[in-house]
């Protein structure tokens, strides 16, 4: 069974995530261990890039969550990663940032700070396309593409074809940028969600 991109609990809104700068800290996502709140269980931020914002200090990008809010996402890490940062985040894409937390800017707007770059995964496809990915990744026996039986399965991510002639039409249309997507999403489906041993 594959992971529902729509549960408020393993994939929260950005309202829904623990506030970094204050004690409003959601006790379903963290504990505090000695002077600092560790992760208890995984969650992933999911959002979809609009633009990259001027910021003169580091990379910051205008997203919009699943419920259509939007807000940016500002990365504090070390300035050799920007380049990194730039070339993947491109406007349509999706961020998966694990463990995120809420902050508020110096100018009183929402901002969800990435401070390390392994916490981050960009999916070259919009959120919607995502969702849509994930609620189809248990249907194995249909071509995805015009949904007769399937025959065979892209080399990378399983997904199902009729025929070679469908998986390289829908190559071009949608399953270059997807077939990424799947592939994480299946590595998703393979991690243990409601608990996390913080090291």
């Amino acid at each position: 069974m594959s992971l529902d991109l729509n549960d408020k609990t393993l994939f929260p809104v950005a309202s829904d995530l623990p506030d970094e700068a204050s004690l409003d800290v959601n006790l379903k996502y963290v504990k505090k261990v000695a002077n600092t709140y560790v992760p208890i269980r995984r969650w992933c931020l999911l959002v979809e890039i609009i633009k990259h914002t001027e910021n003169t200090l580091r990379p910051t990008y205008q997203v919009k969550d699943i419920e259509g809010r939007e807000f940016r996402v500002g990365f504090y890490v070390p300035t050799s990663q920007f380049v990194e940062i730039i070339q993947k985040c491109q406007p349509g894409y999706t961020m998966a940032i694990m463990f995120a937390g809420r902050n508020v800017s110096d100018d009183d707007t929402l901002l969800i700070p990435v401070r390390e770059l392994k916490a981050l995964e960009v999916l070259p496809c919009a959120l919607e396309e995502l969702v849509e990915v994930a609620k189809r990744m248990d249907q194995t026996t249909v071509c995805i593409h015009c949904g007769n039986v399937a025959k065979l399965k892209c080399s990378r991510c399983g997904s199902p074809f009729c025929n070679k002639e469908c998986l390289q039409q829908n190559w071009k249309l949608a399953h270059k940028r997807q077939c990424v997507a799947v592939q994480k999403l299946q590595e998703w489906n393979t991690l243990t969600w409601d608990t996390y041993a913080y090291a």
